[in-house]
């Protein structure tokens, strides 16, 4: 998985707004499978039997975002908002801190919180 980490760190890094194959892949390295039928997405948790239609907007929408953060970081703190050029996202438990600039809020809270998942990698 670290190298899946590694390219979605970077794919994030690179994307310059929502993007649903993006989407997609944060939430498959955030506990979720995903598929997509024809134009449709559907998503479940990993080892469940029961899919899910439609799938968050985790790359345009900060509330997705924010609910990610908190199913995978419980009891994290976050942060996100405009930067001088751009966004910044920060989650923390106050031992560790991760900060990440994207172009929007939701990138960079997702920055954020895939660079701590790599962080704490064993």
């Amino acid at each position: 998985m670290p190298a899946d980490l590694d390219a979605l760190r970077q794919r994030l890094e690179r994307a310059e707004g929502a993007d649903r194959e993006l989407d997609g892949l944060v939430l498959s390295v955030c506990g979720y499978d995903v598929k997509r039928w024809s134009s449709e997405w559907s998503i479940r948790k990993q080892g469940s039997s029961k899919w899910q239609r439609g799938m968050p907007h985790v790359t345009r929408s900060l509330d997705a975002a924010v609910a990610l953060v908190q199913r995978v970081r419980p009891g994290w703190f976050w942060c996100a908002g405009n930067a001088i050029d751009g966004a910044e996202g920060r989650v923390t438990d106050l031992n560790r801190l991760y900060i990440e600039n994207a172009r929007t809020a939701p990138l960079a809270l997702l920055l954020a919180l895939v660079r701590s998942l790599i962080k704490e990698q064993p």
